[in-house]
């Protein structure tokens, strides 16, 4: 498991994780939390995973395939 996640709002959130950042699809509203192993927090990266994260859900939406956003995506560091 990756130690840096996006995780969909609802989903459950494993308990070694810590919630840093949010990160809104702004075509759909899809909310997705950053969270880090507790081990690894990191403030600044949450804030740029989440930045990231925020180009990878609207470009999703391009693919005439695209139906809904995957529950989780692992992030890099």
């Amino acid at each position: 498991m990756s130690q840096y996640k996006a995780i969909r709002v609802g989903e459950k959130m494993p308990s070694q994780y810590r919630k840093m950042a949010k990160a809104v699809c702004t075509n759909c509203g899809a909310t997705f939390s950053i969270v880090h192993h507790h081990a690894l927090a990191d403030a600044a990266l949450a804030i740029d995973q989440s930045d990231a994260l925020k180009s990878i859900l609207s470009g999703e939406h391009v693919d005439d395939k695209f139906q809904d956003h995957p529950p989780s995506y692992d992030l890099d560091d």
